[in-house]
């Protein structure tokens, strides 16, 4: 079992992961030429998100909870200070790669991140050239990525850090996903490693302080399209 510590020390080092994604996705964009825009809408509304012809939906990053009092103001505000953590993967899964989506700003969808507190989803993103990701060149098997090795705290091979490593790579909704041990074809299953995250929406997760040994072996992933 983690100690408080411990598993504040994760959580802050997936925090900087997506943090370093969403710097690179961003500087990505501005070298290419794409202006980063920027879509809020209050709780209970809907998001909708378009692109001109000829260009799709590239997601940033996204949060539905409430970091501020400037946006959608109301009286019930406990906190400023939350966040939901699937809020960047939903709307990816949602828009990623189309010419026009929409999301529903509610709990519904994101689950609750402060319960009490009136929240707002608020999306970047920018319009990117490029086919439609429902386009049937996206079907099939991406390559194999290998993105992190198992460091001091394990391997993580999060789809939002290849993605930006990788613009246009992988499809806007992965439906699969498999792992094996780097330089193998040895399975993620058959390691009897623990896996803190394992999903086609967000990637996997091999912490070394979850494993008997403490120690994680260096993964590589793919994901099935669409």
């Amino acid at each position: 079992m983690l100690g408080d510590e411990e598993r504040s020390l994760f959580e802050e080092r997936e925090a900087s992961v997506d943090e370093l994604a969403e710097a690179l996705e961003k500087v990505e964009q501005l070298v290419r030429g794409y202006p980063m825009r920027l879509a809020r809408a209050c709780e209970r509304q809907r998001l909708v998100l378009r692109c001109p012809s000829g260009q799709t939906i590239s997601i940033t990053t996204a949060l539905y909870g409430r970091t501020t009092r400037a946006f959608c103001p109301n009286g019930s505000i406990r906190s400023t200070g939350c966040r939901s953590p699937s809020s960047t993967v939903r709307v990816r899964t949602s828009c990623q790669g189309k010419t026009s989506c929409s999301v529903d700003a509610t709990n519904s969808v994101f689950g609750d991140p402060c319960r009490g507190t009136f929240k707002y989803l608020e999306v970047r993103f920018s319009c990117v050239a490029g086919r439609p990701a429902s386009s049937p060149d996206c079907s099939g098997w991406t390559p194999w990525y290998n993105r992190d090795s198992a460091d001091a705290s394990g391997d993580w091979e999060m789809l939002s850090s290849i993605r930006s490593e990788n613009p246009g790579k992988v499809c806007a909704a992965p439906s699969g996903i498999q792992a094996r041990v780097r330089g193998s074809n040895t399975p993620a299953s058959r390691t009897g490693e623990r896996f803190f995250k394992f999903n086609p929406q967000e990637g996997i997760v091999c912490r070394n302080a979850d494993q008997r040994d403490r120690r994680c072996q260096d993964y590589e992933v793919r994901f099935w399209c669409p």
